[in-house]
């Protein structure tokens, strides 16, 4: 099993988070516009806030680390790992959210204006919940072919006295 080409990995990540940023700012228009983020019960519009913070932090620690040589991008930290999971959870909930308030209002009416916004507003989510996923497997792949290329390294010392 070969390693992945990390250059190309990072430029896949860097990307994924660009298309991160601007689903979250995306997201937040459909979300607030007609009810105020009710629609979600306002767990997309703070996941968006969420994920702007998270996305904007390491874009700017990727730009930065492009001057020095660490042996651990900041992709490849668990903590991004872990919130990028934690928003993908965020979402989900919001996803489901919209998606019971969407039905409950369906059965006594047809498309309003909201409704529509509401849909548009799921399907925006649902991409992000893709290109998050995306982002933790891709952030993982990255932390487990470092850390395989650290360990390799690392010469085996037999304990001193034997």
């Amino acid at each position: 099993m070969s390693t992945p080409d990390l250059p190309k990995l990072k430029r896949q990540i860097y990307r994924l988070l660009w298309v991160e940023l601007i689903l979250s700012i995306l997201i937040l228009i459909p979300s607030l516009l007609p009810r105020l983020g009710s629609a979600s019960i306002w767990v997309t519009p703070g996941g968006c806030l969420f994920a702007l913070i998270h996305s904007i932090t390491l874009l700017v620690l990727l730009r930065k680390g492009r001057n020095t040589s660490s042996s651990f991008p900041p992709t490849s930290k668990l903590a991004t790992i872990i919130c990028a999971w934690i928003l993908v959870l965020v979402y989900i909930a919001g996803f489901g959210l919209a998606l019971a308030l969407l039905s409950l209002t369906l059965k006594y009416h047809f498309f309003w204006y909201a409704d529509i916004m509401v849909i548009v507003e799921l399907v925006l989510v649902g991409t992000q919940i893709g290109i998050l996923v995306t982002i933790a497997v891709k952030c993982g792949q990255q932390r487990r072919s470092i850390m395989g290329t650290t360990r390799a390294n690392i010469e085996y010392q037999p304990p001193s006295g034997q």
